[in-house]
């Protein structure tokens, strides 16, 4: 039963991302909202890695992904740059997330479910 609720609980995550992606950011063209869509998609790899057996292709993603956020968690400067979400770490170095980056991970995690 467990794994059908993570499965469940996987497909709920990645619809929202799928959501955000799609439909609010393309109107608001806030970058910050790919923030959101990759911790979605992080907590949607996290109980797919619990349940299932992943291609190479998508345990790179959910890996991915995974360090996205916690780079966002423990980064001291984040910022919008044109239609660009930029992460700064302590030792000056950085992370460009775009919208075609996440919704590659999104198409890569949706195969999964």
């Amino acid at each position: 039963m467990s794994n059908v609720v993570d499965l469940s609980a996987a497909a709920k995550k990645i619809a929202l991302a799928d959501h955000i992606l799609t439909q609010t950011y393309p109107l608001t063209q806030e970058p910050k909202l790919l923030i959101s869509v990759c911790q979605y998609l992080d907590d949607a790899g996290q109980a797919l890695v619990a349940v299932k057996k992943l291609t190479p292709e998508q345990r790179e993603s959910v890996d991915t992904l995974r360090n996205i956020v916690q780079k966002h968690k423990d980064a001291p400067i984040e910022f919008k740059r044109k239609q660009n979400f930029v992460i700064c770490e302590d030792d000056y170095k950085f992370s460009v997330i775009n919208k075609e980056t996440v919704a590659r991970h999104l198409r890569v995690l949706r195969t999964a479910v």
